[in-house]
């Protein structure tokens, strides 16, 4: 039978109608759509799902190995925690070389063509090395960043250490970190970037700081200094990949 059905919920069961709206709070309407046709559709979606697997067949974001989003090749590269103390007294945990040419296409891939499921895939490696604290905020983007991209790569890579608490903002856009010639010019970049949202939230607390790369560790040296004005206890920092 084809087309949609109009099927009523009562309380002893249910009582199929045809087009008669039911207002009654005994009643509640819901639209519901043939057997045949919700197979039909299956069939259909299944074919489709067929035909872009053909064209555009998964493959490792590093090394394009077919069939799998991240080989175990290429997720080993991230295996290995490093520790690196850098300005604020911060401790930096970074787990791959930003120069290794898979590491570089993995990162680039899960920042900016929508990879986001990179992110959960590296939980097993990230989540064990990740220290505990009180808060965990990830690096922002500015709204016209985040805006055209759609989701933080930071937020995503902090919701494998635990729940991502929003409390800086970037209230000053800047031109990527890497169009600066110098250390120097990095840190100029970001004076005045970040700000904290609400002193309150992270007075006294211990917090994890996460972004995806560290360069030469001016983002996260600058949002430690705002965190640590507005009273944050300690600061720790994870990225992804250093280099």
């Amino acid at each position: 039978m084809y087309g949609w059905h109009r099927y009523n919920v009562i309380s002893y069961g249910i009582h199929a109608t045809k087009g008669i709206p039911v207002l009654s709070s005994r009643h509640t309407g819901v639209w519901l759509y043939g057997i045949t046709e919700i197979r039909n559709m299956l069939d259909f979606n299944r074919v489709i799902r067929t035909i872009g697997g053909l064209l555009y067949p998964t493959s490792c974001a590093g090394c394009g190995a077919f069939d799998v989003e991240l080989c175990e090749t290429c997720k080993n590269l991230f295996q290995t925690p490093h520790t690196e103390q850098i300005e604020q007294s911060l401790d930096v945990i970074w787990f791959a070389n930003f120069k290794n040419p898979s590491v570089k296409k993995i990162i680039k891939a899960f920042k900016f063509q929508n990879q986001r499921n990179l992110a959960k895939l590296l939980e097993p490696i990230i989540k064990p090395h990740a220290p505990k604290t009180d808060l965990v905020v990830p690096i922002p983007l500015h709204s016209t960043k985040l805006l055209k991209r759609g989701y933080n790569q930071a937020e995503l890579i902090a919701e494998q250490c635990g729940t991502p608490t929003r409390a800086l903002v970037r209230i000053k856009e800047t031109p990527p970190q890497g169009h600066a010639d110098s250390r120097e010019a990095r840190f100029a970049n970001l004076c005045g970037a970040f700000a904290v949202i609400d002193p309150i939230i992270i007075k006294d607390k211990t917090i994890l700081l996460v972004d995806d790369v560290m360069t030469t560790g001016a983002t996260l040296s600058s949002a430690t200094l705002e965190l640590k004005k507005a009273g944050a206890k300690e600061v720790a920092a994870l990225v992804l990949a250093h280099g």
